[in-house]
């Protein structure tokens, strides 16, 4: 009901944390307005006078975020920064996490579950669930240290691992997270060649089985590819 009628930016926005746990929580509805359409945002932000800000020691765990343009939206630095050689995102922990109805179609964005670069340092993403239109990522700027995504479940689309200037995959994960742990995913659709191996590659999502798709209930899955 308030779409077009209130400006909206995002759901959810950490520009100055430490030793946050964000932790079993409904968060639905954002689409393309006053921001890009992410639904959670990690993004260190200084004040007006170019103070430091940080957001470091995050859990984000056993949330569920539906009906959005594109999904997180996580940045290792500010523009605004005095220093721009700090590291100011570091050690943030996505886990256990459903996201359905990522849809850049229906809620005009691009649909992608995850968009980060410039240095964030020891993000984790690990056993989520994503039912989204997208990008896997969309990576930009400097290079992402101690990037760990594993155990996720989630559709290649067009595009799966993308970073600017690269190609799917293999080049991105070697440009953007170098030395990055990327193993026991489930990406239904992707060319098994182009991703690291210890990974599951199923023709659709339709290929594993959700314990309870009919309730929507699809934070628990059963890999039937391995």
């Amino acid at each position: 009901a308030w779409r077009g009628v209130w400006t909206v930016k995002n759901l959810f926005e950490l520009k100055n944390a430490r030793r946050d746990v964000v932790d079993g929580n409904l968060f639905e509805y954002n689409w393309l307005d006053a921001q890009q359409g992410y639904a959670i945002l990690f993004t260190p932000r200084p004040n007006d006078s170019g103070a430091s800000a940080v957001v470091e020691d995050v859990q984000f765990t056993n949330n569920v975020v539906r009906h959005v343009a594109a999904g997180l939206h996580i940045a290792g630095q500010d523009d605004l920064s005095r220093n721009p050689n700090a590291k100011l995102l570091r050690r943030v922990r996505v886990a256990n996490n459903l996201f359905d109805d990522v849809d850049g179609r229906r809620w005009d964005g691009d649909g992608a579950f995850l968009k980060i670069g410039r240095s964030a340092d020891g993000v984790t993403i690990d056993h989520n669930t994503v039912l989204h239109t997208g990008n896997i990522t969309k990576a930009w700027g400097e290079p992402n240290a101690d990037f760990v995504f594993t155990n996720n479940l989630l559709a290649h689309n067009e595009y799966g691992v993308m970073g600017d200037e690269q190609s799917p995959g293999l080049r991105t994960i070697e440009t953007y997270f170098p030395g990055a742990v990327f193993r026991a995913n489930v990406i239904a659709g992707a060319q098994a060649r182009l991703y690291p191996p210890g990974n599951f590659f199923p023709p659709t999502l339709s290929d594993a089985r959700f314990a309870d798709d009919a309730s929507a209930n699809k934070a628990t899955v059963l890999n039937q590819a391995g």
